[in-house]
């Protein structure tokens, strides 16, 4: 179970010390049952915007170095298509696509009464989006360091380059299993991708 007991944090984590592919359910259940960090002010403020630090990690699959630079402008609602675009998101690796710095992610925008998880993280961001003053406000004003404690404080099983992982495995799931469409939406080559997908027995039901 994610957060069962208290482990002491690696100074550096990789993909093999990933032990599950958490499901959205899952990781939906562990943001709303951590408060996270302890604050001594602003409580419900800060809470909801590590929340939001992890569901942008995760619905976006961005690196953890990406996701401070991002702005309230950013984020576009798409009511035709169902979404929410984030456009201009500058890479922080561009070895195999030296021409690309950009990229965009979409969020699944939430409709009806229904909402899966993944909508549910969505509404938790457009939450957060609301209290912040300006269109060219930074959704977060840290760095890396402390983007990867608050991540740890919600779980010792979590750590912030573990939801890119699971972002990006969620969408070779979601998309068939089209490996060239999810490297192409991240901007990674798919030799480097396919590191980071679950390609198991397990994942597949019996024939």
């Amino acid at each position: 179970m994610v957060g069962s007991e208290t482990k002491t944090p690696k100074a550096r984590r990789t993909l093999e010390d990933i032990q599950e592919y958490y499901s959205p359910e899952t990781i939906l259940e562990v943001l709303g049952k951590r408060t996270g960090w302890n604050y001594q002010s602003n409580e419900d403020y800060f809470r909801l915007r590590d929340r939001t630090l992890v569901c942008v990690l995760y619905l976006c699959a961005l690196r953890v170095s990406e996701a401070p630079r991002l702005k309230k402008s950013q984020f576009r609602i798409d009511e035709e298509r169902q979404r929410v675009r984030v456009v201009g998101i500058l890479l922080s690796k561009r070895k195999e696509y030296s021409i690309v710095k950009y990229r965009e992610a979409w969020l699944p925008l939430a409709s009806g009464s229904l909402l899966t998880p993944r909508q549910k993280m969505t509404s938790t961001v457009l939450e957060y989006l609301d209290c912040l003053a300006g269109d060219n406000d930074n959704l977060f004003h840290f760095g890396r360091s402390r983007a990867w404690q608050i991540v740890h404080s919600m779980s010792p099983d979590f750590w912030p380059h573990l939801f890119r992982a699971l972002g990006e495995n969620f969408l070779y799931d979601a998309w068939d299993h089209d490996m060239l469409a999810v490297s192409d939406y991240v901007k990674v080559n798919p030799r480097t991708l396919e590191k980071y997908i679950r390609r198991s027995y397990e994942k597949y039901r019996p024939a």
